[in-house]
């Protein structure tokens, strides 16, 4: 693998962490075209970042989405340089972009990916969250996340 685009990688890794969330909790991102096109952006996004695919397609072939989405969260952490090392929890959040909750945002509209402020967190950042919130992410399973609503501002995911 050559060099990491480290803003590649954290949008593969939000995108991926979407279409897993958008795809459990009856929301079925599957079953629409907006939702479709999110994991096909994700993997677009790990392709440009020299990600290699190929060594995971016999697997991914096969795989339901939530298995697909999954496995690649777990190969992009692995990129991922310090923050892996720990055994902290990881999160990875898009902040200040309420729109960013359903597929819809970025379909045929891929450019919106660039606008989106997307952060690593670990705990320590999310003990600096409101009272309300900080809870809630810290309460997350492995690939569970939040989308953003009417009351929070910021999607976040738990990716290790």
């Amino acid at each position: 693998m050559n060099t990491i685009d480290n803003k590649k990688l954290l949008q593969a890794l939000a995108l991926f962490s979407f279409a897993y969330k958008g795809n459990t909790d009856n929301l079925d991102f599957e079953g629409t075209d907006a939702g479709i096109e999110i994991e096909n952006l994700a993997f677009t996004v790990a392709e440009d970042m020299n990600f290699d695919i190929e060594a995971h397609m016999s697997y991914l072939s096969r795989a339901t989405v939530l298995e697909r989405c999954r496995l690649m969260i777990e190969q992009l952490v692995k990129l991922l340089n310090s923050e892996v090392e720990s055994k902290e929890p990881l999160y990875i959040a898009i902040i200040d972009c309420p729109e960013f909750n359903t597929p819809e945002y970025l379909f045929n509209q891929e450019e919106r990916l660039e606008e989106l402020n997307i952060e690593l967190w670990t705990d320590s950042n999310v003990s600096m969250l409101e009272e309300e919130h900080s809870p809630k992410v810290k309460g997350l399973e492995l690939f569970d996340g939040l989308i953003a609503n009417e009351h929070q501002s910021f999607s976040v995911f738990r990716v290790k």
